[in-house]
């Protein structure tokens, strides 16, 4: 089973690898939600979304907490994300990972942005 570090690192790979890391990490039944225009996605329109979306090239987490369970495994942390040509992208973030047999499986992600100084 994964160690909190490796899920963070994870977590990490959901922002900068996409695809990749959805095939690897996400549970079948993933819910995830954005701001607008991609709204809440699940199944087959998280991965659609993440085919279509530009990567971002860094992301920063600070603030990180989490808490666990048997079952579940909970994020929480503030991400500054950044993607070349556009202006860096701030949010609160919270993912909830289910135990998945003998290893976590990211079952839900959502992002509320704020504004920079918030």
């Amino acid at each position: 089973m994964a160690t909190e570090s490796d899920i963070w690192e994870i977590e990490r790979a959901f922002w900068l690898d996409g695809v990749n890391a959805y095939h690897a990490y996400a549970h079948a039944a993933a819910i995830m939600v954005f701001p607008d225009p991609s709204g809440i996605l699940v199944g087959p329109e998280i991965l659609r979304g993440l085919e279509l979306a530009p990567r971002w090239s860094h992301v920063a987490f600070e603030g990180q907490t989490s808490t666990t369970t048997d079952e579940t495994l909970v994020l929480a942390y503030r991400a500054l994300a950044e993607r070349e040509g556009e202006a860096p992208y701030r949010a609160l973030c919270c993912s909830t990972y289910a135990r998945e047999g003998h290893r976590w499986a990211l079952i839900a992600h959502q992002q509320t942005p704020v504004q920079p100084g918030s």
